[in-house]
């Protein structure tokens, strides 16, 4: 149902006839005894639902009971139907008959269009209610356009039906974001940079060792080594100093 439905603007472009279509003029179908009142109306309302979300049907004007003069000899004359249409405000009809066999219905369907019978065309759709409201919308798209909804939904054009032309309009763009992709993939995917070394520990002598006097020494002299170099008091000697020191006794005489 999806895949259907978006065909139906550019299907409805391909046919002028429902393009230009303001309202349309629906009337119950003719039956025979093989169909009951019930199922007559709700072929009327699945047929009214699809005409009201259909491209150029601005209206539908719906009968709620079959015309005394629509019969079997008015279905096959394109002046009893033109009488209908305008007789009911219309520019298109839609109608014909149906009847019943088995689990299916036979619509025998008809568009009368700018003074003709456009298409008439007979179904065969389903008696399930579910199965009958999902074959309602290629039946009544291909009254109206005379395109079959079911082939149009298998033959749509996939990436390889593509004409070359269109290939060739998109070939630069699709390089171009192949080259974007590859360089963004190349920076995403590089390694990063490898940490620099630590620098290694100091060892116990490394600041000994890294000391540069230069030429500073050169330049000390020997007083200020001198007094740059203070030595402590021994201790228990408190702070006395060799010139305070008593004299050595003196020599003894020999005997």
């Amino acid at each position: 149902m999806g895949k259907i439905s978006t065909l139906w603007p550019i299907l409805a472009l391909l046919t002028p006839g429902v393009a230009s279509a303001e309202k349309v003029v629906l009337t119950p179908l003719l039956s025979d005894d093989t169909v009951n009142d019930k199922q007559r109306v709700a072929i009327r309302q699945l047929i009214s639902s699809e005409l009201d979300f259909s491209p150029g049907v601005s209206s539908v004007i719906e009968l709620q009971s079959v015309p005394s003069s629509l019969n079997e000899g008015c279905l096959g004359s394109a002046r009893c139907l033109g009488s209908l249409t305008s007789a009911n405000g219309g520019e298109q009809m839609i109608t014909g008959k149906m009847s019943s066999s088995g689990s299916s219905f036979t619509l025998d369907l008809l568009l009368f269009s700018g003074g003709q019978i456009v298409r008439r065309k007979a179904f065969t759709v389903p008696q399930d209610p579910t199965g009958l409201a999902n074959s309602m919308t290629p039946v009544i798209q291909e009254i109206l356009t005379g395109h079959d909804l079911n082939q149009a939904a298998s033959t749509t054009p996939t990436a390889s039906d593509f004409s070359l032309e269109e290939e060739d309009l998109g070939h630069s763009a699709q390089l171009a974001a192949i080259d974007a992709a590859a360089a963004g993939l190349a920076v995403a995917s590089a390694p990063p940079a490898p940490a620099p070394a630590p620098a290694p520990a100091p060892g116990p002598d490394a600041d000994v060792a890294n000391i540069n006097f230069g030429n500073a020494i050169n330049d000390i002299s020997t007083e200020e080594i001198d007094q740059m170099i203070q030595f402590g008091t021994p201790p228990g000697m408190g702070s006395s100093t060799a010139s305070t020191l008593p004299p050595p006794p003196p020599p003894r005489a020999p005997p």
